[in-house]
């Protein structure tokens, strides 16, 4: 067992490794109400490519596949899993982001609730039949998030800035990719990717830590060593020019929408820490240049050009990352007139480290506040153990931050680089 003292924050984590190689982390709140476990799976919708060592060498799968598959760990022909979970007094969900797959729960009855959550997460039952089914229901979740304009917006973005990288589609896949998904593709998926050397569980609550490790042992993933065939993930990294600078799309809206992105290049594959710490140092600098305390805020504000709508962004991983700035506005040509000469203007921008000083020590007091809730820091954690990051090592990290380290950031923002993008009636 491993441990951290982490006794600064007020928190205990320890950390087990069980014979199959599944990860195991106690994150234990002593007196607080409430269970929370997650089982974190290190597959999103960006790794459609990978290589195995067994016959079929390198797997390429359709769009959406990861979404498919979390959908189809929680059926079987046999029985409604999602009734069996009420019946111990557990809730049950999941998600799929680019990165990775979730599957969580809140619950008083913990043991029992977990023996069951690896029960469909390591042993599911993929049927042609059933496949088939979902194939419909999740066309219906794609119809939902096409008519969200915002969503449509985002990803119009990101297509226009990525040329092979799958993070420019969308998780969900599309109406025709997700037709091509079969049986067959998700056994080869789940092979490799829902190896259990290959997962974490991720335990948060008031937990008598001894017996529920010897408890948890007793479940046929703990001793079971499975074959691990996978030998990594293909990976894209591009450069930060951009396929398409502007995108001009007609919908069925009141007001304009406009965002721009800002594509960050890469040359080598990033660790996940830095990445995320890479993150945080792009965030404070758009803050710092177009925070609601900042000149250009003010600016763009005066002449009527942004609303409440404003908002910028960040998203770093260790393949890709961008920036993005979104707005709803009456004027979109001056907008993106006047935003454009302020990321011209970037480079030769002063930190004001005021300001800086003021949202770091914000941005660390709310990390700090998230532990006060079981199933909130559980989702915490489980945001970044998948790449192995610390967050106590990242609240370290961002403690010893200066203003001086977001410099040079400051080039990243050359024309070439730019996304503008515009929805209108």
């Amino acid at each position: 067992m491993a441990q951290r003292d982490l006794s600064a924050y007020g928190e205990t984590i320890h950390k087990h490794v069980l014979p199959s190689g599944l990860k195991v982390v106690l994150h234990k709140k002593n007196g607080f109400v409430g269970k929370t476990a997650s089982i974190v799976i290190p597959y999103g919708s960006i790794h459609r490519a990978f290589h195995t060592d067994d016959d079929k060498g390198t797997i390429r799968t359709p769009k959406g596949t990861a979404h498919f598959i979390e959908h189809m760990i929680f059926e079987n022909d046999n029985q409604d899993i999602m009734a069996s979970f009420r019946t111990i007094g557990a809730s049950i969900n999941a998600y799929t982001s680019s990165d990775e797959t979730v599957y969580y729960l809140n619950t008083e009855n913990i043991l029992p609730a977990v023996n069951k959550l690896m029960d469909i997460v390591f042993f599911p039952e993929f049927s042609d039949k059933e496949v088939a089914k979902e194939v419909d229901i999740i066309a219906n979740e794609i119809t939902m998030h096409d008519d969200d304009v915002d969503n449509t917006l985002h990803l119009a973005m990101r297509e226009a800035m990525f040329y092979k990288h799958p993070i420019k589609d969308p998780v969900l896949g599309t109406k025709s990719s997700i037709k091509k998904i079969d049986a067959l593709t998700l056994r080869a998926i789940h092979r490799s990717f829902y190896h259990p050397a290959r997962a974490t569980l991720l335990v948060s609550g008031d937990i008598d830590e001894d017996s529920f490790m010897d408890a948890l042992r007793e479940h046929p993933i703990a001793t079971k060593k499975k074959k691990d065939i996978f030998r990594g993930t293909i990976d894209y990294l591009e450069s930060s020019e951009v396929k398409t600078p502007e995108i001009d799309h007609e919908a069925d809206i009141k007001t304009h929408k406009i965002r721009i992105g800002v594509k960050l290049g890469y040359s080598n594959k990033m660790d996940m820490a830095d990445a995320k710490m890479t993150e945080y140092e792009y965030l404070f600098l758009l803050d710092n240049y177009f925070g609601e305390t900042s000149l250009n805020y003010h600016i763009l504000s005066q002449k009527g050009l942004i609303n409440d709508s404003f908002a910028f962004d960040a998203t770093v991983s260790d393949t890709y990352g961008y920036l993005s700035l979104v707005a709803d506005t009456k004027k979109p040509r001056r907008l993106f007139e006047q935003l454009k000469n302020m990321l011209d203007d970037i480079s030769s921008y002063t930190i004001d480290k005021e300001r800086f000083n003021i949202l770091k020590q914000k941005t660390i007091g709310q990390f700090i506040r998230i532990f006060n809730s079981v199933q909130s820091a559980n989702h915490f954690l489980a945001d970044h153990v998948i790449a192995n990051i610390d967050v106590f090592d990242l609240i370290d990290r961002l403690n010893a931050m200066k203003a001086e380290d977001l410099k040079h950031h400051l080039s990243s923002f050359k024309p070439s680089s730019r996304v503008y993008v515009h929805f209108h009636d």
